[in-house]
C-alpha cells in the first residue's frame, strides 16, 4: 500500500452540458466530497464531443481527483496524506 485503503464520503456538486455549434457539445462536473473523519476530495471532469452523423459522435475528456485525508485510519503512512490522479480519454459513441 502506497494508496489509501478506502474512505467514505458525502459528495455534492453540479454538472453542466452545453451545445456549442450544430455538431459540437461540451460539459463537465465539479464535485466536493467530505468524509465523517474530515477527509476531503475534489473532482473535476470535462468533455467535448463532435457529431460525425446524427447518431455517431467522437470526443475527448478528462478527469482529475484530489484527496486529502482527515484521519490516520484512511492513510497508508499517517498524516499529512494527500493523493491525486488524473486521466484523459477518447470515446466513440452511438446515440440511440
Amino acid at each position: 500500500g502506497y494508496f489509501s485503503p478506502g474512505y467514505d464520503l458525502f459528495k455534492a456538486g453540479f454538472s453542466l452540458a452545453l451545445p456549442l455549434f450544430s455538431r459540437l457539445d461540451t460539459g463537465g462536473e465539479i464535485l466536493y466530497g467530505h468524509g465523517p473523519e474530515s477527509s476531503r476530495k475534489y473532482e473535476l471532469s470535462g468533455y467535448i464531443h463532435y457529431y460525425i452523423q446524427r447518431k455517431w459522435s467522437f470526443g475527448f475528456g478528462y478527469r482529475v481527483h484530489l484527496f486529502e485525508a482527515g484521519s490516520e485510519s484512511v492513510t497508508p503512512f499517517g498524516l499529512p496524506y494527500r493523493e491525486g490522479f488524473g486521466e484523459g480519454y477518447s470515446v466513440l459513441r452511438w446515440h440511440y
